[in-house]
């Protein structure tokens, strides 16, 4: 009996792995090699996003699960709990939503020479109506020996720009990524937006600032056990003050005059942020 029910469980646990969902459920040896399977409360939940193939495929997960050591588990009522296995769940708060429509109507700057995957010029599009290849995805597709490779390949990397945007950014809230400092998330995004063409104004870099300070600070992050930041403020008094340090692109631009570093410095400490390594 026992070993058909390991049987049942294991055709589930392949149906989870291989099918349309978003997660794998996971034997804790799949994870860790030392372990011994046992009941289920020895099994994982993997959410997709977590995983990746190859030899370092868990990576993603042991660098989440290190970091929610520190913090205790936030308890969610059933129904919050049950509604963020919904697509697109993480962008339906008032903070997200603000922050989605702001990059889906960025447009590329009128002077861009650069194409779409059709070969047709980009320039004044807005980043929800093409689809733009990075340098770095057609390395990643040039490097793919593999046919399921290329094509997994194309069908991630074939979506609008603003998607992309909005993946990278998803990428720096709920993974456990070594650039955690918000500085170095926001150069990124800047040099994303700059490759495909986008040159923000002055005042749409400090709105982008703000929208994203306000996304950071009230989302359910994975690597806080699915805390917001700012529940976490509340519960811990003596929670330190973020703070922020500008990355090469953004010293560039103060320096040639593109951005006007006094201002935003006073624009950043208003939203309770400090400016530190100036």
């Amino acid at each position: 009996k026992k070993q058909i029910l390991k049987k049942d469980f294991l055709f589930f646990s392949e149906v989870a792995r291989y099918e349309a969902h978003n997660y794998f459920v996971l034997e804790i040896d799949e994870l860790y090699e030392a372990e011994e399977r046992g009941s289920a409360a020895r099994r994982f939940i993997l959410n997709k996003k977590l995983y990746k193939k190859g030899y370092s495929r868990f990576d993603s997960y042991y660098r989440l699960a290190d970091k929610q050591l520190n913090y205790p588990l936030c308890v969610l009522d059933r129904d919050e709990l049950l509604s963020w296995d919904e697509p697109g769940m993480l962008w339906r708060s008032a903070e997200g939503a603000a922050l989605k429509l702001f990059v889906e109507n960025l447009s590329v700057d009128n002077k861009s020479v650069n194409q779409d995957i059709n070969g047709e010029k980009i320039a004044g599009k807005l980043l929800k109506d093409f689809i733009f290849w990075h340098d770095s995805e057609k390395f990643a597709y040039s490097y793919a020996k593999r046919e399921w490779e290329k094509k997994e390949l194309e069908e991630y990397q074939n979506v609008d720009e603003s998607e992309k945007i909005l993946r990278l950014i998803e990428k720096y809230i709920n993974s456990a990524v070594l650039y955690t400092e918000i500085n170095k998330q926001i150069d990124f995004v800047l040099k994303d937006l700059q490759e495909v063409g986008v040159c923000l104004t002055e005042q749409q870099l400090k709105t982008f600032l703000q929208l994203y300070s306000d996304f950071l600070n009230s989302s359910r992050k994975w690597p806080l056990c699915g805390w917001q930041p700012v529940e976490l403020s509340n519960l811990y008094k003596n929670f330190s003050k973020p703070a922020i340090s500008f990355g090469k692109n953004m010293q560039r631009a103060f320096e040639d005059g593109t951005l006007n570093k006094d201002e935003l410095i006073e624009e950043i400490r208003k939203l309770d942020i400090d400016v530190i390594d100036m």
